[in-house]
């Protein structure tokens, strides 16, 4: 904000901003949480370096442009908070999760924040603009409905009498879920030939993705090469790539990955645990 040339944007020279605008841009920069300020009829944005996470790609272009050209689509969402502000200088806070569908990375994301927004108000004492914070909790809460999928598939699986059924109840439980897995890939491992083997799918996709036969004594596209070497891994595939030390977990034979897909090693006989 301190290096941006602000004449060339309706704020105008830094030297003829309000009074209030300029504490406020103070608060903000100096500032270790995620600050914004949305100022005029255009709602021009400024914002400090925590809040350049969650704007993604859109920085730094978005620095000093209308907060509505930013986030067309979340402005369903947002401009009416804003218009409240604005008109009414009324203060808004979602102090829990809040859903916003923010394209930030070049694709659509399912976006959860707490935020609050305050109105601020210009020399003449009418409101000028919204000073807002916000924290983003997306991960927290698609980690919270990942452990429910899994506790969802542990309790589905206890009555199953053989291994089909198990793979059955798997991929269709976790086609259930595809908000919070996008997709799921079976695989049975036989550990005397050392390859994997589809067992089940939740969802159809390319079956370049699902092989029917995975050897695990390569390198292979879901890492089950490394994988098969140790008992209950859990590897993440934003990982997958990089070789990074997975703990281990129960002595179960079973491998499973978690994120976009899943694969799980061959089922001995006894319930799969959470």
């Amino acid at each position: 904000m301190r290096a941006f040339d602000w004449s060339t944007t309706p704020l105008s020279p830094v030297e003829q901003w309000p009074q209030a605008l300029r504490i406020c841009v103070q608060i903000v920069a100096g500032s270790g949480y995620p600050m914004s300020i949305c100022w005029g009829p255009h709602y021009v944005m400024l914002y400090n370096d925590a809040s350049r996470p969650p704007m993604g790609a859109k920085h730094p272009w978005a620095l000093g442009r209308s907060c509505y050209e930013v986030f067309p689509e979340a402005w369903g969402f947002m401009g009416p908070l804003h218009e409240r502000i604005m008109t009414r200088g009324q203060e808004t806070s979602f102090l829990t999760s809040q859903l916003v569908s923010l394209n930030r990375n070049n694709y659509l994301e399912e976006c959860y924040f707490a935020f609050s927004y305050s109105p601020i108000p210009d020399d003449y004492g009418h409101v000028g603009g919204a000073l807002g914070t916000g924290l983003e909790t997306t991960e927290r809460v698609l980690e919270d409905r990942r452990r429910q999928v899994l506790r969802d598939l542990a309790s589905r699986t206890v009555g199953t009498r053989n291994e089909e059924e198990v793979w059955c109840v798997s991929a269709e439980t976790l086609g259930e879920h595809r908000p919070s897995i996008p997709f799921a890939f079976l695989y049975e491992y036989r550990p005397a030939e050392h390859q994997a083997y589809l067992a089940g799918t939740s969802v159809e996709t390319d079956e370049t993705l699902h092989p029917a036969v995975i050897d695990c004594h390569s390198k292979n596209l879901w890492r089950l090469d490394p994988a098969m070497t140790r008992d209950g891994v859990v590897v993440e595939l934003r990982n997958r790539a990089s070789d990074l030390s997975v703990p281990t977990g129960p002595a179960d034979n079973r491998a499973a990955t978690l994120g976009s897909a899943i694969e799980v090693q061959r089922y001995r006989g006894a319930a799969p645990q959470d």
